[in-house]
């Protein structure tokens, strides 16, 4: 899905607790067995996550199919 509206990212951000912001870019916070030794692990509200960036493009931000839409 592309989102190409700031709103419409904003909204999807604040409904899904495992969306961050970072930036302009988007992270999403995956629940992983063992996330510290993976290479994109980041320390966010105090736990360890494997992170995914979407990163925004010319067009907007390009949502994976796992990530529910607002």
């Amino acid at each position: 899905m592309l989102v190409h509206n700031l709103d419409k990212m904003e909204a999807i951000v604040r409904k899904n607790r495992n969306l961050i912001w970072d930036g302009y870019d988007v992270i999403i916070l995956d629940k992983h067995h063992n996330p510290v030794v993976a290479k994109n692990a980041k320390f966010v509200k105090g736990k360890w996550w494997r992170t995914r960036t979407i990163p925004l493009t010319e067009q907007g931000w390009v949502l994976p199919d796992d990530v529910r839409k607002a």
